[in-house]
């Protein structure tokens, strides 16, 4: 009979012992997994706020664009072509700062955006040296630098370089959702 309730006790505390080791497994696998998910999902996050204010950058450089162009046609005057310009820019200055703050995440990508923000500050530059100041003794570019054609190109390149990071930041969430 003490050899039964022995068995008995024996059995129980193994019982109880492997529903602990196994509930103990099951609460670190759960935790590691959404753990996982939880990195997914605020990487996913970046990347798409990343991308938000990318093409919200090229939407803005897209209008300052077309207003250059009216500018350069003379369908609108030097002061509302500066208004729109200093607002672009001051925009961008704030899509630069968010980008930033996404850099941990997007680091993959740091030499392209790098590149990106370059080409802004000689686009602003180029900018500033024909239409904004036309007549500065400081100029950073010669006259033949400053044509409209090669400002328009300048344009066009910038706005398809923020397409081509943010087409690359779209397979970057597909990966991350595989």
């Amino acid at each position: 009979m003490i050899e039964a309730i022995i068995n008995g006790v024996t059995a129980g505390a193994i019982g109880v012992f492997g529903v602990l080791i196994g509930g103990i497994l099951t609460y670190r696998l759960g935790l590691k997994a959404e753990k996982s998910l939880i990195r997914t999902k605020i990487r996913i996050e970046k990347i798409q706020q990343t991308q938000h204010s990318l093409l919200e950058a090229a939407r803005d450089f897209g209008k300052l664009h077309l207003k250059l162009s009216e500018y350069e046609y003379e369908k609108i005057d030097h002061k509302s072509y500066c208004e729109i310009s200093d607002e672009t820019q001051d925009r961008f200055t704030k899509t630069i700062r968010s980008i930033r703050v996404n850099e941990v995440i997007i680091k993959d990508y740091g030499e392209q955006i790098e590149q990106l923000f370059d080409d802004y500050s000689v686009l602003c530059n180029m900018q500033y040296d024909r239409y904004y100041n036309p007549n500065n003794n400081k100029r950073r570019y010669s006259d033949e630098e400053l044509t409209f054609e090669i400002i328009d190109s300048k344009f066009q390149a910038f706005i398809m370089s923020v397409i081509r990071i943010q087409k690359s930041l779209d397979l970057e969430i597909e990966k991350e959702l595989k």
